[in-house]
């Protein structure tokens, strides 16, 4: 359940920021539209999607956007998550409270009102269509928060929340911030990274600059204070004792990987150097996150 419902949390973001950078005012680069395209296909796992090997699916991307919206049988797909999220509260309705049972009722409505609000002929602004997604999704976490009894289920719940955010946080940052690109480009790809995670009213209230690479990278792998970003995802699943069917595993540092750790880092203590360049961040990152997307995925 935990990881269907971050999953679709996750891919409906991601489709949200694309349909605002297809829809803005200025008009986008087509080495950053073809990789905000792709970056959809890479997260949400919805192959062959946009391809370079297909470009006709880059100059007309409504069809396939909304067909991994919709399309519920389709493995990836926003409503194939949802539904597959679905189905695992049926299995555990004993355990879930009256007030998620009602959030459950609205996100079942919200999934069948979806088809009727992305007709084609209305896509003026679909990205509003997804809003009333995402507040179920973001309504359903908080009451697993607050009216879960810490018992196993939550745990296990928790865990599957911790362990499919981070994947799918660095399998957006290895499609979006990982190929290089020239400033202008990297910038505007940097924008829609901080869209996804939340965070681009922070780093524009902490930085009062444009994006960089090197803050953009610190808020969303190692800011403590950010519950969205990698170091803190990550963490209670490597790090916390955790209880389950009368066993109980303690995961130590020394086998932890080395980039975990040597964690956690405050934002002011964070290990790159203010003084590298671009590429060589840029090059470090891009490692970094191989590693990681690999580590995860295997």
């Amino acid at each position: 359940m935990g990881r269907y419902s971050e999953r679709a949390e996750s891919a409906t973001r991601l489709l949200r920021t694309t349909f605002m950078q297809l829809n803005s005012a200025s008009t986008l680069p087509d080495s950053v539209r073809h990789q905000l395209l792709q970056s959809v296909t890479e997260v949400t796992g919805t192959q062959p999607g946009f391809s370079p090997q297909d470009p006709q699916t880059f100059d007309d991307p409504e069809t396939e956007l909304l067909n991994v919206i919709l399309d519920s049988g389709r493995f990836g797909s926003v409503c194939n998550n949802v539904q597959a999220m679905l189905s695992c509260t049926e299995e555990a309705r004993e355990m879930l409270s009256g007030d998620t049972h009602r959030v459950l009722s609205d996100l079942r409505d919200t999934l069948n009102d979806l088809p009727a609000q992305l007709q084609p002929d209305s896509l003026a602004a679909p990205e509003e269509a997804l809003d009333p997604l995402i507040t179920s999704l973001l309504a359903l976490s908080g009451l697993s928060q607050e009216s879960m009894i810490r018992g196993f289920g939550w745990r296990f719940l928790e865990m599957g929340r911790r362990l499919e955010r981070t994947l799918q946080t660095t399998l957006l940052l290895r499609a979006l911030l990982v190929p290089v690109l020239d400033d202008d480009a990297e910038e505007q790809l940097l924008e829609a990274a901080l869209m996804c995670g939340e965070v681009l009213v922070t780093y524009r209230r902490r930085y009062r600059s444009q994006p960089e690479l090197r803050n953009a990278l610190v808020l969303l792998l190692l800011d403590r204070s950010n519950p969205r970003s990698l170091q803190v995802s990550a963490g209670p699943a490597d790090s916390a004792s955790v209880r389950v069917a009368g066993w109980r595993l303690n995961v130590s540092a020394e086998r932890r990987a080395p980039h975990i750790a040597g964690g956690p880092y405050p934002a002011a203590a964070c290990p790159v150097p203010s003084n590298w360049p671009s590429w060589m961040i840029r090059d470090s990152a891009r490692h970094w996150i191989h590693c990681s997307a690999s580590c995860l995925s295997a």
